[in-house]
């Protein structure tokens, strides 16, 4: 009810009689003749119960229109005051949300910083232990490749038949031995070169080459290789190519990981072609040239996805524990580094069954350290440069340098098959009781055990273990 009700009106009036019944006890209970509602937004907020008249008069119109009046400013002012109480309340409780906010955010603060000073400390920790990681891994790689030197050696002239005429049951066991020494011995040397340039220490030793000349050396190197995997190894040159200012040390290892990598994974029939030469211009003035070196192949290719995963050290893309094809994951990431040194940069592009192109830039614009000082002190300077280059030419011809260059050519992860091992058939009364097949995809290992068991057994050997069901069930 939005009007001034009067008890009496109510009592005479038929149009009240719904809330007649109603209206007595409400009346009776506050001890009222007139209740004046007061509201705000169409609801009730409160009311102003009226009892009788000191005179004892009833209400008059007058006094109900009065009342009327009355009743909207009192709703106003109530529902002000209402609306004043509840801003203040709002207003207390902002205050103490303000408090609390302000006491998290100086707990948080005060966290965080306690959080960073950790973190710095863990990241501090981390550098250390990440130097003392890196000086141990040199350490002991370098460690590892003296022994195995001591040891190359004397197989090395066993080999050559410098200690005597091997025979034909002992050649294939110590042919075995030397080419898994020149595998490791090229592994311990990567280790060595990514130690190097963790730690910083690797620089480059510049020289002019002409590039054209020197890469055609190094497939020449290696097509013996590709022969006996029956792969057309080819190369192509760009015409006119000038002069590279370059490490040739180490364009050489780049350029071989990258050809025995595509060896690896390119089947008997295939090829694989060197191309060099083609330079571009990275700007338009004429600066930033560059000489592109790709080597494609018909191989097996790699999904789009590892284009760049590849060149992560120790990272396979088939990294199963049965995996086709063996290697450490550590030749394209070194390529990689050695590449960047040079400020240049390496990329590869592939599709699964379709082959892979694998390409690296040089820049045109590396120079020989120009010598500072006087005539004299540039003179010096030559000399030293001239003595060092017939130091190196005299490392090449010192026998633990040419173990290093032949572990780098080495082929042991290209060429599958192990040499050979010409053992004498085993002379026995009777024939084997038991046959064993021998399933391993490893060829000297597969060699080592036929070895050893082939006095005792009828041996049936596998390369794989789809060759091994299919031979266990011709046999």
């Amino acid at each position: 009810m939005n009007t001034v009700a009067e008890l009496d009106l109510i009592e005479a009036d038929p149009y009240y009689t719904d809330v007649k019944d109603g209206a007595k006890p409400y009346f009776s209970d506050v001890q009222g003749k007139v209740a004046v509602p007061l509201t705000h937004d169409k609801k009730l907020v409160g009311v102003i119960n009226l009892g009788q008249k000191r005179n004892l008069k009833p209400y008059n119109s007058l006094d109900l229109e009065f009342l009327s009046n009355l009743k909207i400013e009192a709703s106003i002012a109530f529902s002000n005051a209402l609306l004043y109480d509840d801003v203040s309340k709002m207003s207390l409780e902002l205050k103490q949300w303000a408090t609390e906010l302000e006491r998290k955010v100086e707990e948080r603060t005060k966290e965080l910083a306690e959080s960073k000073q950790e973190v710095e400390k863990a990241y501090a920790k981390l550098k250390e232990l990440d130097a003392i990681k890196t000086e141990f891994f040199a350490n002991v790689s370098h460690e590892l490749r003296t022994p195995l030197t001591l040891i190359m050696a004397p197989l090395e002239s066993l080999l050559k038949g410098e200690l005597g005429d091997l025979p034909k049951s002992q050649s294939g066991h110590v042919g075995i031995m030397y080419q898994n020494s020149l595998r490791l011995l090229k592994m311990i040397n990567n280790l060595l070169d990514l130690a190097k340039i963790d730690a910083g220490k690797m620089q480059l030793t510049l020289d002019r080459v002409n590039l054209a000349e020197f890469i055609k050396g190094i497939v020449a190197s290696v097509s013996p290789m590709a022969e006996k995997k029956q792969i057309r190894l080819t190369f192509t040159d760009g015409d006119r190519l000038p002069e590279l200012v370059c490490d040739k040390e180490k364009v050489e290892r780049v350029l071989l990981n990258l050809i025995f990598n595509s060896l690896k994974f390119t089947e008997p029939g295939g090829s694989v072609t060197v191309r060099c030469g083609e330079i571009r211009t990275e700007d338009g003035n004429g600066q930033g040239d560059r000489v592109l070196v790709s080597v494609t192949d018909t191989g097996i290719g790699f999904p789009k996805e590892f284009r760049t995963k590849i060149f992560e050290r120790f990272s396979q893309v088939d990294a199963s524990a049965s995996r086709k094809y063996e290697g450490s994951g550590i030749g394209l990431s070194l390529a990689k580094e050695l590449v960047e040194l040079h400020n240049g940069r390496i990329w590869a592009e592939s599709e699964p069954g379709r082959g892979t192109v694998m390409t690296f830039t040089l820049p045109m614009d590396l120079k020989l350290p120009e010598p500072e000082g006087t005539a004299e002190d540039r003179r010096a300077a030559r000399r030293r440069a001239q003595e060092r280059r017939a130091g190196e030419r005299r490392r090449e011809e010192d026998w633990t340098r040419a173990l290093h260059t032949a572990a780098e050519y080495s082929a042991a992860d290209v060429l599958k098959e192990a040499v050979a091992v010409q053992v004498p058939a085993p002379v026995s009364s009777s024939p084997p009781e038991h046959t064993v097949l021998l399933i391993e995809d490893n060829a000297d290992m597969r060699s080592f055990i036929a070895f050893q068991l082939q006095d005792e057994f009828e041996l049936i050997q596998a390369r794989d273990g789809i060759e091994g069901v299919e031979l266990a069930i011709q046999h």
